[in-house]
């Protein structure tokens, strides 16, 4: 008589202590078919990653990210949430993603770790800054953007004390005090430029978002590490240098560098 043998099981690892509450705004529930099939390959099933998702569909975009934040600040307390990921629509990432950004942000002792993203468009420009003039310009309302051939003349991942980062696929450490201090917000002005002319000009939330952070003691970084491609019209990807745009300047267009700012300048950040 055969003897029956139980079967072994397969020993897993421990369970990683980082939760991540991932937040997804939307606008008319306009989300990139990639984008599904990226989130069931978040994380690798053997790091036992915990994660929440929410998706928060709205007309005006702060608002969808505030709720989102929110919702995440909660559940510190209610479910253990460590991390919180905002995830844009239109952003397509590698495999395994967030196993990547968690280990960076480790590394590096990130408050912020932002991916990069270049616009969706053939310039090569990004949404990542430096909170600084150009060309004479109100650095509030017309910092100094970086293109994807600075990027990659700079180390993979870093950062500076006056970073600007781009929000569409970004990890935060919510244990860090900084990040009750925090929220997304629009700015915006009319002016005149020069010539006398009305103008209109708005700071965007990813930009004011990390000027929050780095005026209360967090610190934001950018990494071009984790693999992605931004959705629009064509995709456009971060893994290497490209675009008709060496470095940023002010183009014809911009009537920004003589904009008056109001008195008050910008309460938000006082």
């Amino acid at each position: 008589m055969s003897k029956f043998i139980k079967p072994q099981q397969p020993k897993l690892p421990p369970p990683s202590p980082h939760k991540v509450y991932v937040g997804m705004p939307s606008y008319g529930n306009q989300i990139n078919g990639g984008l599904f099939i990226k989130y069931n390959k978040m994380t690798d099933p053997l790091r036992r990653m915990q994660t929440f998702s929410q998706r928060f569909d709205f007309s005006g975009p702060t608002h969808a990210m505030n709720n989102l934040w929110v919702s995440a600040l909660n559940a510190r307390k209610i479910l253990g949430v460590t991390h919180f990921l905002m995830w844009h629509s239109d952003i397509v990432p590698e495999d395994f993603f967030l196993d990547k950004m968690v280990d960076l942000m480790s590394m590096h002792k990130c408050g912020v770790l932002s991916c990069l993203a270049p616009l969706k468009n053939p310039t090569g420009m990004t949404s990542t800054a430096l909170d600084e003039s150009l060309e004479g310009s109100d650095p509030y309302w017309r910092p100094r953007r970086l293109t994807m051939h600075e990027m990659f003349e700079r180390p993979g991942t870093w950062t500076a004390p006056n970073l600007l980062i781009n929000t569409g696929l970004m990890l935060v450490d919510l244990r860090q005090p900084f990040v009750e201090k925090c929220w997304f917000y629009y700015d915006d002005v009319i002016g005149f430029d020069q010539d006398g002319k009305f103008v209109a000009q708005f700071a965007p939330e990813d930009w004011n978002f990390a000027r929050l952070v780095n005026k209360n003691g967090g610190s934001c970084w950018v990494t071009r590490e984790v693999r992605l491609e931004h959705h629009g019209g064509a995709s456009f990807g971060n893994w290497q240098p490209f675009g008709s745009i060496k470095t940023d300047k002010i183009m014809p267009h911009e009537n920004c560098v003589m904009l008056n700012r109001p008195k008050d300048e910008n309460p938000k950040n006082e």
